[in-house]
């Protein structure tokens, strides 16, 4: 989507007071550089905080690891927590520690580039 599409989309967003979802889960599964931009990139674009982004190093790192993250305001994060659990429940804790210490080396960066 252009960059001016995207910043419309969130005006309108927040012109209307609903969530819009970003789902950039496949983002990064493209051979063109630099990586699309996503919704909450840009802090002229998610002024008012509605934008919920859902992102995943599972497609790009390791199928079957099945971790991923909500980015999301701080306002929905408990309400959101609560989702979670109750559809992670099974997502064994070895696989996040995995990702975990994965992302905060900075070798994902490495690995996806």
């Amino acid at each position: 989507m252009p960059e001016h599409r995207k910043e419309i989309l969130v005006r309108l967003a927040e012109n209307y007071r609903v969530p819009l979802i970003d789902d950039t889960v496949f983002s990064e599964l493209q051979y063109e550089r630099p990586y699309p931009t996503t919704l909450r990139c840009y802090d002229c674009y998610d002024r008012e905080g509605c934008v919920i982004e859902v992102g995943s190093i599972s497609k790009t790192f390791a199928l079957g690891l099945r971790v991923g993250w909500i980015i999301a305001p701080k306002s929905l994060i408990d309400r959101l927590s609560l989702l979670i659990k109750i559809s992670i429940i099974c997502v064994p804790g070895i696989n996040q520690l995995i990702a975990a210490r994965f992302l905060s080396s900075g070798a994902y960066d490495e690995h996806r580039d």
